[in-house]
């Protein structure tokens, strides 16, 4: 009796080894469809426009275009206790960005803290049509006289949970040890991939 009872428990322990193993390469493999996406999509350079409002500009509006580079890309997998998200996972995309924001038309004084005099700034395009059509982007660096400082390089992790057998974006963290030192160029990276359509369809 206990052998007949022994042999359903063991061929259950089986079929369940067996379909842990499959759901396992089927967590994997969704994940690395995803990688992919990300990994095609930052090779080609890709610009977005930013536009929000500022109150310095005579239209109300600030307007410059953002171009990403990637540098690097890593990206882990972690088993949870969770049953709701039994997997989690992270992307790892290390980046420069360049803006052509200094081209721009919206001017105002700002002080060099070198010279300790007031200087002019471009901040970026009145309009929108304006900042599209110029396509020359600014080296990435923090201040002119200081232009060793790299400060829009830096990385941007994206977070994923395994829910319903899927991978569903959880969001971005910009805030990392080895963060991008512009703040102003970490919040145009985090608006862009939570707001601009083609990144929420590339991250998804």
């Amino acid at each position: 009796m206990k052998i007949k009872t022994l042999i359903p428990i063991f061929i259950s322990l089986i079929l369940m080894t067996i379909l842990f193993a499959n759901q396992g390469k089927d967590v994997v493999g969704s994940f690395e469809s995803i990688i992919n996406k990300v990994d095609e999509f930052l090779s080609t350079s890709p610009v977005v426009l930013i536009s929000e409002d500022f109150r310095s500009s005579p239209s109300g509006r600030i307007n410059y275009l953002l171009k990403f580079e990637k540098l690097n890309l890593a990206y882990d997998i972690q088993k949870t206790d969770s049953l709701v998200s039994p997997y989690t996972g992270y992307i790892v995309v290390s980046l420069k960005v360049e803006s052509n924001a200094e081209y721009g038309d919206i001017i105002s004084k700002r002080l060099n803290i070198k010279t300790m005099e007031d200087d002019e700034y471009n901040w970026g395009f009145q309009y929108a049509e304006d900042a599209e059509e110029v396509e020359r982007f600014a080296k990435c660096v923090s201040e002119p006289e200081y232009s060793e400082i790299q400060w829009c390089c830096g990385d941007v992790k994206l977070l994923y949970a395994y829910q319903g057998g899927k991978w569903v974006f959880k969001g971005v963290n910009t805030e990392g040890p080895n963060r991008i030192d512009s703040g102003t160029v970490r919040w145009g990276v985090k608006k862009t991939i939570l707001e601009n359509p083609e990144w929420q369809e590339i991250v998804k």
